[in-house]
């Protein structure tokens, strides 16, 4: 139940300990919990030493003031009327291949190109050979 080994700020040996510790502090609590109280009574109770637990109570909170549906704050995301924009994806190839994929994803609409250049791209002049 540890946050990824190594990874997290709060990547601790007693990590385990201290969310059961919060769960139970939380738990024995006589609260009313509001949108624009939330972060107060969060942060008054669990360490900024733990940001994943703050992250994790926070997030399960705004789902209980939102009914229990599992959506944190409605949107047009949420109800399936927009799309998350994402970045479009350009695979290596010759340079006529990514050129011709730059401008279609361009024309496609998307605002964030990514690319992926391997070392021996990079030790060309890339913008001549894009």
């Amino acid at each position: 139940m540890r946050p990824s080994c190594g990874l997290s700020y709060d990547d601790r040996p007693d990590f385990e300990e201290c969310l059961i510790k919060y769960c139970q502090e939380f738990n024995e609590l006589d609260l009313q919990l509001f949108s624009w109280n939330l972060p107060i009574v969060l942060n008054q109770i669990i360490s900024p030493q733990f940001p994943s637990i703050l992250f994790g109570f926070e997030t399960a909170m705004l789902d209980f003031l939102g009914g229990g549906q599992r959506i944190i704050r409605a949107s047009d995301f949420t109800t399936g009327q927009r799309a998350l924009p994402i970045n479009g994806l350009i695979w290596m190839g010759s340079p006529a291949f990514m050129r011709q994929q730059i401008e279609e994803k361009l024309a496609a609409g998307y605002t964030t190109l990514k690319l992926k250049l391997v070392h021996s791209i990079l030790n060309r002049n890339v913008t001549y050979w894009l």
